[in-house]
């Protein structure tokens, strides 16, 4: 979770979600000067939309990158890009 304002609301960077091509797996998180930002694999349309769609709404960006982030942490993302077969 991001760190509590004062009056105990997260605060919420600057993240910005990318759909791009030619990334290994469904997202990764990369951090730069302005803050975070959420690169979304055009090979995974479902996300991708989900992205779209939320294009412009702090919290709701800000919910997506939370979530796909406990994601990671519990293994998904790895086993998500582990190739079978």
């Amino acid at each position: 979770m991001p760190p509590l304002g004062s009056k105990g609301k997260p605060n919420l960077q600057s993240s910005v979600i990318r759909v791009v091509d030619g990334i290994q797996g469904p997202w990764r998180t990369v951090s730069g000067f302005t803050g975070k930002q959420l690169q979304v694999s055009t090979a995974f349309p479902a996300l991708a939309d989900l992205s779209k769609a939320i294009e412009g709404n702090p919290e709701a960006e800000d919910a997506l990158m939370r979530l796909l982030g406990e994601l990671e942490t519990k293994g998904v993302l790895a086993h998500l890009t582990t190739r079978h077969g």
